[in-house]
């Protein structure tokens, strides 16, 4: 059977419209995933402003202060306190628990 240029001619463009398609698909995809990762990095950068907003401000100290004077609670936990005796004591050094908090941020 032979084919004729018409014939390949459309088998050409059926082929070279697949291939668009799955482009297209493969660049919706892509850009997906940068819109995602986008709106993550915003997120995070408004929860790091908010949380600087409030380490600048006076009245977050001032109520911290006062839950402290009235309930004697903080937000440390025990192993906190435990760990900065041991800094005051000598048995362990701030950079190795600034360390410790930076891994386990990230």
């Amino acid at each position: 059977m032979k084919t004729s240029k018409k014939d390949l001619a459309e088998i050409v463009g059926i082929f070279a419209i697949v291939a668009s398609l799955l482009f297209v698909g493969m660049q919706i995809q892509l850009e997906r995933k940068v819109a995602m990762a986008d709106q993550y990095f915003n997120r995070a950068e408004s929860v790091k402003e908010d949380y600087r907003a409030q380490l600048l401000s006076p009245e977050y100290y001032r109520a911290l202060e006062e839950n402290w004077a009235l309930t004697g609670e903080t937000y440390f936990s025990d192993y906190d306190w435990e760990e900065m005796e041991q800094v005051r004591e000598g048995t362990i050094r701030i950079s190795n628990v600034a360390n410790s908090v930076l891994i386990d941020r990230l």
